[in-house]
């Protein structure tokens, strides 16, 4: 079964990671540091954690795209391949032939600093979309190109409709063996 990846206004749904990917442009000019200090009960980002590389690039395979960690990986020219995409994540940078939604994720590229991983959307003369996974960025320097990717575990929530259907059931279990036993019926052959 494909991955349905779907919006939900702020954020983009993968339902085979069962993650919701927060609008990376929400988080555009603040420093990893500053982001994850909003993680707490009640604070900004409460529910939310940043996401890793393999999370991300994994969304992004999901939505159709090839792309592989710690290389930048290019569509054919011309090819409009990541436009819906970068529209999900959240523009964070645009030009007058690019749009980006670049991201922090929560792997470490060195002591002080975690990766970036671009999504960039290309259009004008031979143009060419790609996913960038070579990227960093520094924890306490905020960057006016690219937010961070926070994303939030979608828990199972039971329909309903089958709650009221097993307690129907316990109920109507219920009544038949109390009916039985009250006529007699229970216990004999």
């Amino acid at each position: 079964m494909r991955s349905l990846i779907c919006d939900l206004q702020s954020t983009a749904r993968d339902t085979d990671q069962n993650l919701d990917f927060l609008d990376v442009s929400l988080t555009v000019n603040r420093s990893y540091n500053d982001i994850s200090s909003k993680f707490g009960v009640g604070a900004e980002f409460e529910g939310f954690r940043y996401a890793t590389s393999a999370e991300v690039l994994t969304m992004i395979n999901n939505f159709g795209f090839p792309a592989i960690d710690g290389q930048n990986v290019f569509a054919p020219v011309n090819v409009d391949q990541l436009s819906g995409l970068v529209t999900l994540l959240g523009v964070t940078n645009s030009g007058s032939s690019f749009r980006n939604s670049s991201g922090l994720t929560a792997d470490q590229a060195f002591v002080g600093g975690h990766k970036i991983i671009s999504v960039s959307d290309a259009f004008g003369f031979a143009a060419t979309d790609r996913v960038s996974a070579t990227g960093f960025g520094f924890d306490g320097t905020p960057s006016l190109t690219a937010g961070s990717f926070l994303v939030a575990n979608i828990t199972a929530v039971p329909e309903p409709g089958s709650a009221t259907l097993v307690a129907v059931i316990l109920g109507v279990g219920a009544m038949v063996r109390r009916s039985r036993k009250n006529s007699g019926l229970v216990g004999r052959t």
